[in-house]
């Protein structure tokens, strides 16, 4: 990576964050856009560092293609490794290909496995090779890499077992050795078996304040849930939240301890996923606030596409209509009235289905009894607001063929008068009397008995 223009000597190393209050970290964030803005790479580094990685991540998220490549090939590879922890493997896989395959190396090298596993699933095969073969502790991820980056196998770490007859200073033995080894601080211990499979857990606090010479076995709670490795990480989150688990364990296929996923990793998962539901119930892809246009127009441009498509249907239904609204104009007016109520209707719906769906309601249930019961509910609210609303929908549409019919005494009168294509316009505004026309604003039923209010529209009167 590139030296900072300051000091050619110096590498930027990593610094503890100073910045805690909101409005500091927005000053802090600014300054480093202003940094480099004017091409001041180092100062807008230093800056960087005094905010916490989540924000560093946001910031570099943030900056535009070329000021970002600046910022990242001017810090230390430790400095660049809390930004990738914080960012999503996508995104933290966009900033690791700015880095020297060897930078990528030293820092997944101070990330826990899974995240390093997570990161390589999103790089390039070619670099992913290169930064794996460069890692001094390669042999803790690849075992995760046969994992899909979205089940449990893919979102969990080293877990600590002890067998049922061990005691809780053989415990804490083991806590200490895993400590030593792992970045992550299990919370837990879990209770194996003879065949390696788990049969309850200990807490860290519970084993520290027992005997030295306590059997685990007494000290233990029953398991409460497990998932093996093919589990899906929304089903993972959903069993940490349920049972209220501080870790989930994790089994192989014959039912062997292999790893725990942490409660926080999945609470992380969780915010994910839900974010993920609300971008596809409004048609677009994963993107955030400044994004770039081109990556925007990318996302947005085929929902819009099947968007309009369905809008030019409704467009043709509406059309086989048009010679019902040219008699009844008043009729337009409901139009938009249908379409924000079917809108409003579905809109509905689809977020109880996308919810439902999300929290694992309706995983089981089949497609056509969630839309009937959907129907059904709108069959009812049909019929409820078109009783409340018809008074006043009667009312527009008098009004309308009020309006409509004065404007056609008015032609009349120009046909009297003898103007100029009166008589013309109104024969074409009103049929003969014997079949039932509009006569002095009032519709015959062509025995001279007046009827109801025609319902005309404006356009009826000619002009």
């Amino acid at each position: 990576m590139a030296e900072t223009p300051r000091d050619e000597d110096e590498r930027i190393e990593e610094q503890a964050p100073a910045v805690v209050s909101s409005e500091m970290v927005e000053e802090t964030a600014e300054a480093v856009r202003g940094f480099l803005e004017g091409e001041r790479v180092g100062e807008a580094v230093r800056a960087l560092l005094t905010l916490h990685p989540a924000d560093q991540a946001d910031v570099v998220l943030d900056a535009p293609g070329e000021a970002r490549e600046a910022l990242i090939e001017a810090m230390d590879a430790a400095a660049v490794a809390p930004v990738l922890e914080e960012l999503a493997p996508e995104d933290a896989a966009d900033v690791a290909r700015l880095l020297a395959p060897e930078d990528v190396a030293q820092a997944l090298d101070e990330l826990a496995p899974a995240a390093a596993a997570d990161i390589l699933h999103a790089l390039p095969s070619e670099q992913a090779e290169a930064a794996l073969a460069g890692m001094a502790e390669a042999e803790e991820v690849i075992p995760l890499l046969q994992y899909p980056d979205e089940t449990a196998g893919g979102l969990m770490s080293r877990a600590p077992g002890v067998r049922v007859e061990a005691t809780a200073e053989m415990a804490l033995d083991l806590l200490r050795l895993v400590a030593s080894e792992e970045r992550a601080e299990p919370n837990v211990v879990f209770v194996v078996d003879g065949e390696s499979r788990p049969v309850g857990y200990v807490s860290i606090r519970r084993i520290a304040l027992a005997r030295p010479r306590a059997l685990v076995a007494d000290l233990m709670r029953p398991l409460q849930a497990s998932v093996e490795t093919g589990a899906d990480q929304e089903e993972c989150a959903r069993i940490v939240e349920r049972y209220d688990l501080s870790e989930l364990a994790v089994t192989d296929a014959s039912g062997a301890l292999v790893g725990a996923i942490d409660a926080e990793d999945l609470r992380d998962v969780a915010e994910a996923e839900a974010s993920e539901d609300m971008f596809r119930m409004a048609g677009m892809g994963r993107e955030r606030p400044l994004a770039s246009f081109r990556r925007s127009a990318r996302s947005r441009a085929p929902w819009l596409a099947l968007n309009l498509a369905t809008t030019f249907a409704a467009a043709g239904v509406i059309s086989l209509f048009e010679s019902t609204i040219a008699r009844a104009a008043a009729l337009a007016v409901f139009l938009p009235v249908v379409a924000g109520q079917g809108g409003i209707g579905g809109t509905q719906t689809l977020t109880l289905a996308v919810r439902g769906m999300a929290l694992g309601e309706i995983g089981a249930a089949p497609g056509k009894a969630v839309a009937g019961a959907g129907g059904g509910a709108g069959r009812v609210q049909r019929r409820v607001l078109g009783r409340a609303r018809r008074g006043r929908g009667g009312t527009v549409a008098a009004q309308s063929a009020a309006g409509a019919n004065r404007g056609l005494g008015d032609v009349r009168q120009y046909d009297r008068r003898g103007r100029r294509g009166g008589g013309r316009a109104a024969r074409a505004a009103a049929p003969e009397a014997g079949s039932g026309g509009v006569v002095g604003g009032r519709r015959h039923d062509g025995d001279g008995r007046g009827g109801l209010p025609a319902v005309s529209g404006p356009g009826d009167a000619g002009d």
